[in-house]
């Protein structure tokens, strides 16, 4: 026995074994585990005659196709499975003067394999392990010593580790070929059809050459390096035969399949690329959209050219994932994609700054301008303070500094909108009530609010003003004498205070103060649009009517005070005292409309408020005429019971007798007659009252 004890044995079977184990574990990735079943393969063919030479060239085509990957693995398990039985074979066949094999037939082994494994069972797998142990572990196949054997191989040992790293090394030149040769062409000038071809004709060319240098390497260096190698010219032409057969398919093969992969991976680039620019071109249509609708005349062009690349753009990701099946089909695309819209969308991006700078500008003059002019009408407006957007700040920025710009035009299209409708209502009230009740210009400033820029629809209600003004000019300061007038009657009732304040008491301080409120009003400068001074004036005549009502009802209240007082006094009911009849009626009625007047038209109110105007005086006179009346009855009584004495002692009473004033005696004596002529038979005679007897 060569290792007698069992240990030793265990030992051989576990070192057998092991790399089979480590190997295995590390195998993670499919073309780990087509490399390992590769060089399985490969060790498969050395079982045979007629074919033990195709497993260098079928290694050679995957270590040049698959360009080193997994070269490793399939080396390891062709080197861990035919190295033993190798040696298996020596040992039994060994004959002094014999070199080890290396690169040769295994059909002598695989008989004694393939007589102990009849069928597929952990019993007939038993029968081969005791094949392969008593192989290593007994005499030789000839009944001879296993020293020899073992020398010699030992002996030859070097040169073929040499021989195995030489080709390891032309192995690993030729993946290295295979990998590093398609660079330099992708840098030439070839055309891309044809550097597609070259990189996958290289690995054959270089499998079959790498496959002719080993078979003639292993016949020049069997000799020296003491090793034993079956090959000979038929051989070499039949490896490279196969090799290319082999190489050939297998290329064409990985090239489809590399053909596959590329289309899906060229596919998706160019998706997600088209995505990309999407949205950055719809990111630049979303701002210009918040310019209004529609956009700006400025930004029209650019807009339309950013829809029909984001149209391109949609249609091309939807090719991109149901579209084109060949690459043919999709290079265009990413050319077109990746250079043309690329270069399109960069544009747009500065275009588009460009174009945001310039309206900013143009909004900016036209809202300073609007300002302006509306001022220069003679309407007041506040304007907020505009801070510029720096020169390199962002696009977004930019929009929200146009859009605030837009909106303080806005605010100054809704002033304007307000004010001229109040304009417009007055101008129908006081001086054309046939107008329609909203004016056209107006409503169709407020339909275009939302559509047009701010400045168009001001430059259309300044339009509409100073139209306006040419028509109404005249009328609109005739409408002022009314509020002049009303001043000027209230201020005089104020310098009557002599008259006026025994008769009027506190009444009078009341009417001093209103008059007090009233004050000749300033209507604007002479060269401002007389429409927009409708609105003081209207807001004045309000004002104005507001405190001659108050005035107004002050007397009228104190004549009906006065009338009360009169009548009660009277000392008869028939009397004709010289009540004014119509007067309390007539204030009664225009006061019903001027104390209303937010109920009434202008036009009606300021008719009524020059019938209270002109009732002022009469009032007055009235009050005064009243107030006498009422003293005069207040001592009626007294100098009642005069006359009857006087007419008792003498029968006969002038006005001397009295002792008042001549206009109020002849008012007692008349009293008394009327008061007493059923009584007393009496008659007037000249300017004394006489007893008839």
């Amino acid at each position: 026995l060569l290792f007698p004890p069992p240990w030793v044995r265990i030992l051989v079977m576990v070192v057998l074994l092991l790399p089979f184990f480590l190997v295995s574990t590390q195998l993670f990735t499919n073309i780990a585990i087509i490399s390992m079943d590769i060089g399985i393969l490969a060790v498969s063919l050395l079982f045979f005659k007629s074919t033990y030479y195709l497993a260098s060239p079928i290694i050679l085509v995957f270590a040049t196709i698959y360009r080193k990957r997994g070269l490793i693995v399939t080396f390891s398990y062709y080197l861990f499975i035919s190295l033993p039985l190798q040696v298996m074979q020596y040992l039994k066949t060994f004959q002094v003067g014999m070199v080890p094999p290396l690169y040769t037939p295994l059909d002598v082994i695989f008989t004694d394999i393939q007589q102990a494994m009849e069928q597929v069972s952990l019993e007939e797998i038993q029968k081969i392990l005791g094949v392969i142990m008593r192989q290593i572990l007994m005499l030789n196949g000839n009944g001879g010593d296993l020293q020899p054997a073992l020398s010699s191989y030992v002996n030859s040992f070097p040169g073929m580790i040499f021989f195995i790293l030489i080709i390891s090394a032309l192995i690993s030149v030729a993946a290295l070929l295979t990998l590093k040769l398609p660079e330099p062409l992708k840098r030439s000038r070839l055309p891309r059809r044809y550097m597609d071809t070259l990189i996958y004709v290289i690995p054959v060319g270089v499998a079959i050459f790498t496959n002719m240098v080993f078979f003639v390497l292993l016949d020049i260096l069997q000799g020296p390096l003491a090793f034993q190698a079956s090959v000979d010219p038929t051989i070499l032409m039949l490896s490279t035969s196969f090799t290319l057969f082999l190489s050939a398919p297998v290329s064409l093969s990985k090239y489809i399949v590399d053909l596959r992969d590329v289309l899906a991976d060229r596919k998706a680039e160019l998706k997600n690329r088209a995505e990309s620019l999407l949205e950055e071109v719809d990111h630049y249509i979303w701002l210009m959209n918040l310019l209004g609708d529609p956009i700006p005349q400025g930004f029209i062009s650019l807009h339309t050219r950013m829809l029909i690349v984001a149209d391109e753009l949609k249609d091309t990701i939807a090719l991109s994932s149901d579209g084109p099946s060949t690459l043919k089909e999709v290079d265009p695309l990413m050319r077109r994609v990746f250079t043309h819209l690329q270069d399109e969308v960069s544009n747009f991006r500065w275009q588009l700054d460009i174009a945001l700078d310039d309206y900013y500008i143009k909004i900016k003059f036209e809202f300073l301008e609007s300002a302006r002019e509306i001022r220069e009408l003679g309407l007041e407006v506040e304007l907020p303070e505009i801070r510029d957007p720096p020169k390199d700040a962002p696009l977004e920025e930019k929009v929200e500094s146009i859009l605030w710009v837009m909106d303080a035009g806005g605010n100054l299209v809704d002033k304007l909108i307000s004010t001229s409708d109040k304009i417009y209502e007055i101008i129908c009230s006081l001086f054309e009530p046939s107008l329609p009740g909203v004016s056209p210009i107006i409503q169709i400033s407020k339909e275009k609010q939302e559509s047009d820029e701010p400045w168009v629809i001001i430059e259309a209600i300044l339009a509409s003003l100073r139209n306006w003004e040419k028509q109404y000019s005249a009328e609109i300061m005739r409408s002022t004498k009314p509020i002049q007038d009303s001043v000027e009657a209230v201020i005089e009732l104020r310098k009557r205070e002599g008259a006026l304040l025994p008769i009027l008491g506190d009444r009078f301080t009341l009417i001093s103060d209103l008059a007090g409120k009233l004050e000749v009003r300033d209507f604007g400068r002479e060269d401002d649009l007389k429409v927009l001074r409708v609105i003081l004036i209207r807001d004045t005549i309000f004002s104005t009517v507001d405190v001659v009502a108050r005035v107004v009802g002050v007397l009228y209240d104190h004549l009906r005070e006065l009338e009360a007082d009169i009548d009660s006094l009277m000392p008869m009911e028939d009397y004709e005292w010289n009540k004014n009849l119509t007067l309390i009626d007539r204030m009664n009625t225009s006061l019903g409309v001027i104390n209303h007047y937010e109920s009434h038209e202008i036009n009606e109110i300021i008719s009524h408020l020059y019938r209270v105007l002109s009732y002022i005086d009469e009032a007055v006179d009235t009050v005064q005429y009243y107030n006498e009346r009422k003293e005069l009855l207040l001592n009626y009584r007294i100098l009642e019971k005069k006359i009857g004495r006087i007419l008792a002692d003498n029968d006969q009473v002038s006005l001397d007798d009295l002792g008042v004033s001549e206009k109020f005696g002849r008012e007692y004596l008349k009293l008394y007659l009327r008061g007493h002529y059923t009584e007393i038979p009496l008659e007037e005679v000249g300017s004394s009252l006489r007893r008839v007897s």
